[in-house]
């Protein structure tokens, strides 16, 4: 799948991705990994990172390395890529570590704003000021950012997130601005509802608040997507991976939904 209509753009590159260990980040290095990438998986949780990057590395013969570190925190993202660079500099960077957040604004406390805006926002900012400066110097780079719908739509009780993935958006299209000249571009992709942990407790949520089975309540998520269904991490990851080629040097500053359906505006 990873490699499918890509050809050799990615044998022999060196990628890092943030929240690797799980869900979108986890789907998006296998499928860097079976097109041919090094990778290294950075996030937050020692444990399924060595369990990802050792199935990785026997699978597809490739570096796969894991390295623990918190995206809010700058020293830890700057030591991932120093640890990144006994490899090689990364040449795609894929900013995938995020956090979700529902509720009614009268109930969103000083500290949800903090630890969402910080993880979601100057997560990506921190990757960013760690990455470009090398990307730069090589003249050639790929930046992605997971995002959301959210981020170029609203939806009820979610202004905070929704506030965060538009800032998210915001700063890939100025970030891409900025790098133009540079061979360096800056991308998002915007899924919809994702069948992943996040919408997993997003389900049980639901399920708590409405009398729904857990089923029921993923149902009901993934029927707000044009698809009908939630989307796989691997149909993200495949759109990731079109954004992170090398022969899609032409686009820069896009925030590529990945729903099946809802209106780039």
């Amino acid at each position: 799948m990873a490699a499918d209509g890509l050809g050799t753009d990615f044998a022999g590159r060196r990628a890092l991705i943030t929240g690797g260990g799980s869900g979108i980040g986890a789907a998006t290095a296998a499928a860097l990994a079976a097109a041919g990438a090094s990778v290294v998986l950075v996030g937050r949780r020692a444990e399924p990172l060595e369990r990802l990057a050792a199935k990785l590395g026997t699978e597809h013969g490739v570096d796969a390395l894991p390295f623990p570190a918190d995206v809010v925190r700058p020293d830890q993202v700057n030591a991932a890529f120093r640890f990144a660079a006994a490899i090689g500099a990364p040449e795609i960077v894929v900013c995938a570590a995020g956090v979700a957040h529902a509720g009614k604004l009268e109930n969103v406390s000083d500290d949800d704003v903090d630890r969402v805006l910080a993880v979601n926002v100057k997560g990506a900012w921190n990757v960013a000021r760690a990455c470009v400066p090398a990307m730069k110097a090589a003249g050639y780079g790929r930046i992605v950012h997971v995002a959301s719908t959210a981020g170029v739509r609203g939806y009820r009780y979610n202004a905070l997130y929704a506030a965060s993935k538009h800032a998210l958006c915001g700063f890939t299209r100025s970030l891409a601005a900025e790098l133009l000249p540079s061979g360096v571009t800056v991308n998002a992709a915007c899924p919809g509802f994702v069948d992943t942990d996040l919408v997993d407790a997003a389900a049980r949520d639901v399920a708590e608040k409405t009398g729904r089975t857990f089923e029921e309540a993923k149902q009901v998520l993934g029927a707000q997507n044009p698809l009908g269904r939630l989307v796989t991490p691997e149909e993200v990851a495949h759109a990731i991976l079109f954004l992170a080629a090398a022969s899609s040097s032409a686009i820069s500053g896009v925030s590529l939904i990945v729903d099946g359906g809802t209106p780039h505006w």
